[in-house]
């Protein structure tokens, strides 16, 4: 349990019967294991690179939050394990106009206009694997499906000039 202190010393980082629990806010900047894990009170952030590594649900109870930064991971063992609550991911996309990023929802229900907000409508799609090719998709109506598939192609640069260009007269 974690309250500003842990009860036991360390965050467990291998894989156990320990339940992890947050009675406060948390910034995981090393890798964490346990069997379960609820966040009662305060935000529990997994920085960048890290992973939280449990074998069954979790749980994010009101006010609590838990949020995932870019490149981290949340790794669950029992694949029917449940979780409850919301959990947050920030991803970045870095690529240009023209490169398509994968996605893949570890969750269901997240909108895809929502997801990017910026890309051009015709620029969704998702793999039906009946069909074995990619199908377009309206971003407005369509929520991600835990563990399918998606592609967005980037967002196209703001008209104008280049950002850090300028004009000068001679």
């Amino acid at each position: 349990t974690y309250s500003g202190t842990w009860s036991l010393g360390t965050p467990p980082t291998t894989i156990g019967t320990q339940n992890l629990v947050f009675n406060a806010s948390f910034n995981a900047n090393a890798d964490m294991a346990g069997c379960s894990c609820t966040v009662n009170t305060g935000n529990v952030i997994i920085k960048s690179g890290k992973i939280l590594t449990i074998t069954n649900g979790v749980t994010v109870n009101s006010p609590g939050t838990l949020t995932f930064e870019d490149s981290s991971s949340l790794v669950q063992i029992n694949n029917t394990a449940v979780n409850s609550g919301d959990i947050n991911y920030i991803r970045n996309f870095t690529g240009g106009e023209f490169d398509y990023t994968y996605w893949s929802s570890p969750v269901a229900l997240q909108n895809l206009q929502t997801l990017s907000p910026n890309t051009k409508l015709d620029k969704f799609f998702y793999f039906n694997s009946l069909l074995n090719d990619w199908m377009q998709v309206d971003p407005s109506t369509t929520t991600m499906d835990a563990g399918k598939g998606y592609i967005i192609r980037g967002v196209p640069p703001p008209a104008g000039p280049p950002v850090g260009f300028g004009t000068k007269t001679f």
